[in-house]
């Protein structure tokens, strides 16, 4: 059996009784069917599948009173599917004699009615041989589909899957968030590994130049001779001592004729020291004076 392309209304002859005008659509003539509301003057309804088509073969107008529409074209309208659910209806399937809501119609085909071999598929409400009701409904285009974008909740016929995917206005605010948070998050990981790197290379840098500050302070600090200014001027002991080692040893007279020379004393002195002691060299000329003798 063929597939039904779109969804229309339902058949006028499924309800018990006569059905308002109001709930007619004027382009199929059938029971509305997923109703929407045109955004015209006189808010006009219609089957969506019926508005799509009726659009896609010329401008987009309402098709009772012809005004010119502008995007959106129309809202869906779930409070009048749910008077039309509450519509009585009669099993299509003669000779059963079933009488109920149209919302109880499919349960009762699917799971009640024995009449025939046939039954009625619950999406597209077109007879089905039961054999085939599982293949049929695997590809019905009335079938309705979850939207595969994260966030949205539409459920939408097989058939126009595609154009709502393709119309940005019908997806929720939520969706579009989530696109440009993942933006956001992947800028924040790529600035997150480069300062990653970059505080790798730092971190490296120091630890080079506090193994150099290492190595320099591994040497023997015996070997660097302090300035005079971090040296304290000998006491006036500490010199007395070391003159008279000096004197005792020679090495504080002079060479040809054996006096004390306080040249050569004072030489002695800053070379034993290691700085210069012009500040004391009057309190060297008095030790010398008072240990040589009278």
């Amino acid at each position: 059996m063929e597939l039904q392309r779109e969804q229309e209304g339902f058949p006028r002859g499924l309800f018990v009784q006569e059905i308002p005008d109001v709930m007619v659509c004027p382009i199929c003539h059938g029971v509305m069917r997923q109703a929407v509301t045109l955004l015209c003057r006189g808010n006009h309804k219609a089957c969506e599948v019926c508005c799509e088509r009726w659009m896609k073969n010329q401008p987009a107008t309402c098709p009772c009173c012809r005004q010119e529409l502008a995007e959106p074209h129309y809202n869906r309208d779930t409070s009048f599917d749910s008077l039309i659910q509450l519509l009585p209806v009669r099993c299509p399937q003669h000779p059963c004699e079933w009488q109920g809501k149209l919302a109880d119609l499919t349960r009762h085909q699917t799971q009640e009615c024995s009449q025939g071999e046939a039954t009625v598929c619950p999406d597209c409400h077109q007879p089905i041989p039961r054999s085939a009701l599982d293949a049929h409904r695997a590809q019905c285009p009335s079938a309705l589909q979850a939207c595969p974008v994260p966030g949205c909740d539409a459920q939408v016929a097989r058939c126009r899957l595609e154009d709502h995917l393709a119309t940005t206005s019908d997806l929720p605010h939520m969706a579009r968030l989530q696109h440009t948070t993942k933006a956001a998050l992947d800028a924040c990981r790529a600035d997150l590994e480069r300062t990653r790197a970059e505080s790798a290379a730092a971190l490296q840098r120091v630890q080079g130049e506090m193994d150099a500050l290492r190595e320099q302070s591994s040497f023997p600090t015996a070997t660097r001779r302090p300035a005079d200014g971090e040296r304290t001027i000998p006491s006036r002991d500490a010199l007395t001592r070391q003159i008279q080692a000096l004197l005792a040893r020679g090495k504080g007279t002079e060479p040809a004729t054996g006096c004390i020379s306080l040249r050569i004393l004072r030489w002695r002195l800053e070379e034993h020291f290691g700085m210069d002691l012009g500040p004391v060299k009057e309190t060297i000329k008095e030790i010398v004076c008072s240990l040589a003798p009278q």
